[in-house]
């Protein structure tokens, strides 16, 4: 779109004010309007020798920019930059580093050393060859007029956003999991008869859940089963979405809304981030325990957190094969730089630090590949991601988000009902209060049924094999001595979560190539 002043201007993502609206703030400098606008997106304007980007409170939306010597370039992935730039490859080893051993890249990196992710609650604005950015503190938007520990203040956010954003032709992307559930309550408590979406086998957990609520609240239901060749037909695609960094244990996200029935730009309403209101990192067994006890031990705490949960994927000897530059980063001086990095991250306190780390990065950087994925087909929102509903949550005491407890508490005020089906490892229906000793599933139900078998497909079959014939195009990540290595000994031994890595890099790769090839 282009305005009088001759300015044009592309949204990427879902901003709940018009062009119109949108144009008069950015006419009258109201750039604080425009971020904290509802929904989650990237605007670009541009003209009069200036190109300027705002980004939404939290940006989960993938949006990327290069800053060269020939002018500044920006898109919605990074393959859309690196066409514009036509910039040679380099790997950001960093940024690799944290993908191998997180399973997401972290703040705004991304696999390309020039290319650069645009922060949440920004401004960018570049003129006259030079690049200046602008990025507001948390504590801009969040705790205004909130009152502290009221979990029925979450609740009235949530059910407000529900009624402003879903009607009966809106689709809730169902699983057993307790964000769909508090979705669906929500939607019931609404008068709302919305539409299901599932995916898996007749023995998949989520499909059970699914075919349970679809039955007892006359819902209609859409069940996808997945395939292997679903994610040889579409993995080059998902991983050039994705910016090669979404393992392939992760794909189904593209393939469920790629094979579902309901009706291409269709309303979906989808559960991320509500882990933010549960303790992600530390809500089982005794790390829970030691959480409570140092979550105001500071910096001390939160670097023996990430001490022990970086993950070594990769044994010392096919390590040694790395680039001398991967090997820095995940050894040494490099990887305690990484567990510096993600401390100052996650301060000042241990719990309250991983929360905040939780959706500015992992929600942003792992969770938004997904979101990515399902905005090619529908267009989704998330009640979880609404700003009333984050600052009262951020305020609610840890009781409620140990053990899900918040969520349990919503489902029970809104729709009781769906309490009736059993949580996943516990016999009988879903508690309102999370049990003494909950982590150790000491009333154990049917254990979780997934909806693919990638401990099979990632081993042998047609998804194995193009692994293995595109197997060179690892090389700019992951350098050809460990190529060679593994061409020769294969992966049979290699984890489901390890190979899943090495497709998503492996399909980047070759695109990357392909787009050589094209330019």
């Amino acid at each position: 779109m282009a305005n009088g002043d001759g300015f044009s201007m592309r949204v990427t993502g879902f901003c709940g004010l018009g062009q119109g609206t949108l144009a008069q703030c950015f006419a009258s400098g109201s750039v604080e309007d425009i971020i904290q606008a509802p929904g989650d997106f990237c605007i670009a304007f541009e003209g009069q020798g200036e190109t300027m980007l705002l980004s939404s409170l939290y940006c989960v939306t993938n949006y990327f920019y290069a800053d060269t010597p020939d002018g500044f370039f920006h898109g919605a992935s990074v393959m859309e930059v690196l066409q514009q730039a036509r910039l040679p490859w380099r790997t950001n080893y960093r940024a690799l580093a944290d993908f191998i051993q997180l399973g997401h890249v972290v703040d705004n990196d991304s696999l390309h050393a020039a290319v650069r992710r645009v922060p949440p609650a920004s401004m960018l604005r570049y003129k006259d060859g030079k690049l200046s950015i602008t990025t507001y503190p948390w504590e801009r938007f969040h705790h205004r007029q909130v009152p502290q520990n009221d979990p029925a203040q979450a609740l009235n956010a949530l059910n407000q956003f529900i009624g402003r954003y879903a009607d009966d032709d809106t689709i809730v992307s169902m699983s057993a999991g307790f964000d769909s559930r508090v979705i669906l309550s929500a939607m019931l408590k609404n008068g709302i008869k919305p539409k299901l979406l599932c995916m898996g086998f007749d023995r998949s957990t989520d499909v059970q859940a699914a075919r349970f609520f679809s039955k007892k609240f006359g819902l209609e239901l859409d069940c996808v089963e997945l395939s292997m060749d679903d994610y040889v037909d579409q993995g080059r695609k998902i991983a050039s979405l994705t910016n090669g960094t979404k393992s392939a244990e992760n794909w189904h996200t593209s393939v469920y809304v790629h094979k579902s029935g309901y009706a291409p730009g269709s309303r979906i309403l989808i559960g991320s981030n509500g882990e933010f209101a549960r303790t992600y990192y530390l809500d089982r067994g005794i790390w829970g325990l030691a959480g409570l006890v140092a979550d105001y031990g500071g910096s001390q705490a939160i670097q023996q957190f990430w001490r022990k949960k970086l993950k070594q994927s990769f044994a010392p000897d096919e390590a040694a094969l790395f680039p001398a530059e991967l090997q820095y980063q995940l050894s040494g001086e490099g990887l305690e730089q990484r567990i510096d990095r993600l401390t100052a991250l996650s301060n000042p306190r241990l719990l309250p630090g991983l929360d905040r780390f939780y959706l500015n990065q992992r929600v942003r950087n792992f969770i938004g590949n997904g979101l990515k994925l399902v905005a090619e087909r529908y267009q989704w929102h998330s009640p979880f991601l609404d700003q009333n509903w984050v600052s009262a949550v951020e305020g609610l005491d840890r009781q409620w988000k140990l053990g899900s407890n918040w969520h349990r508490y919503a489902i029970a005020q809104n729709h009781p009902e769906i309490l009736e089906f059993p949580q996943t490892g516990y016999a009988g229906p879903m508690r309102e209060r999370a049990p003494f000793l909950y982590w150790l599933l000491w009333k154990k139900g049917a254990a979780e049924v997934g909806y693919a078998d990638y401990d099979t497909w990632f081993r042998q079959g047609p998804l194995y094999d193009r692994f293995m014939s595109n197997s060179p195009a690892l090389e700019r990540f992951l350098g050809a001595d460990y190529v060679r290595r593994l061409q020769q000994t294969g992966t049979q031994a290699y984890s489901a979560p390890k190979m899943g890595m090495l497709l998503a890099l492996c399909e980047f790769g070759a695109g990357i190539d392909e787009m050589r090839l094209a330019g």
